[in-house]
């Protein structure tokens, strides 16, 4: 009798052990009042952090100041900044020099969230930095889940001409840029849309139902832990309120509206009518000013 031949045993893959919160959003959006209530409820962010500042954000930005640091950097060897309305080059995520900077971030990961069964990053920049986050992610086995913060366009761009001196058609493109690349990079992730008129109004509700679409066990869930976020959100201002996109020369207007629209009514109209617009609006803005000079850019110092 011949014994049975043994085919070798397959590898499997070890289950990820780790969340990774990805928190999106255009600046002044409201990103930093989210981090602020998952830190509350035990989601780690490593450190240091941005130091709160009394006369902008008092309260804390919740930003990983060594990562913020290798995203700007990266930015600059593709000769963009935090400001700059432009598109990234093509294939820019398989630049060399951009490679050469992922390790880096792979390092800090490590070191920070070794230890850490649910940790965040919040940085503007990740809006357009995905391309490079989701393998470094997979590769560490970590399991991504994305929040994309939405605040009014109009209500963005009064926040930054006030700290940054941005005109409104500058920061209005800047918005697009944010929401679209962030909208389109995490298709196919588990990830939730938050109003920043939401976070403000329902405060707590807010983070419970986040909660609930993303899967994702708070590390601390105390009674007492919801009631810090509670108080946090309490104080949350809307210094900048509008709902008008009259200072939006054409067509910017036209697609901050159609956009945030999108975004406002996905409860309503659902998930497939927010990406088609989002298609749309992304085939315009390429064909009117992604050619190359069509946009001037200057770095701003403010």
């Amino acid at each position: 009798m011949h014994e049975p031949k043994r085919l070798p045993k397959q590898a499997t893959e070890e289950p990820p052990r780790q969340i990774a919160i990805l928190v999106l959003g255009m600046y002044r959006s409201g990103t930093s009042a989210t981090a602020g209530a998952l830190h509350y409820l035990g989601v780690e962010f490593g450190g240091p952090l941005l130091e709160p500042r009394p006369d902008d954000n008092p309260r804390g930005f919740f930003e990983h100041l060594e990562i913020c640091s290798l995203h700007e950097k990266i930015l600059a060897l593709l000769g963009s900044n935090w400001d700059d309305p432009r598109a990234l080059p093509a294939g820019w995520h398989e630049d060399r020099r951009v490679l050469s900077v992922q390790p880096r971030i792979e390092a800090v990961l490590k070191r920070d969230f070794a230890s850490a069964r649910t940790w965040a990053v919040k940085d503007p920049r990740l809006c357009r930095l995905m391309a490079l986050w989701i393998p470094l992610l997979k590769a560490l086995n970590t399991q991504m889940r994305c929040v994309l913060v939405i605040r009014h366009p109009s209500e963005v761009a009064a926040s930054l001409a006030t700290r940054h001196g941005l005109s409104p058609v500058h920061s209005g493109l800047l918005w697009l840029r944010h929401v679209l690349e962030a909208e389109q990079a995490t298709r196919g992730h588990r990830r939730a849309w938050l109003l920043y008129p939401d976070l403000v109004r329902y405060g707590r509700e807010s983070i419970d139902a986040l909660g609930r679409i993303l899967g994702v066990e708070w590390p601390n869930d105390s009674t007492r832990a919801h009631a810090a976020v509670g108080e946090f959100l309490t104080g949350e201002l809307k210094h900048h309120e509008s709902n008008s996109f009259v200072e939006f020369t054409s067509p910017f207007a036209s697609w901050l509206e159609r956009l945030y629209d999108a975004a406002a009514e996905i409860s309503r109209t659902g998930l497939q009518r927010m990406m088609e617009v989002a298609n749309e609006i992304r085939n315009e803005l390429a064909a009117g000013f992604d050619q190359p000079g069509r946009i001037k850019y200057i770095p701003n110092n403010r």
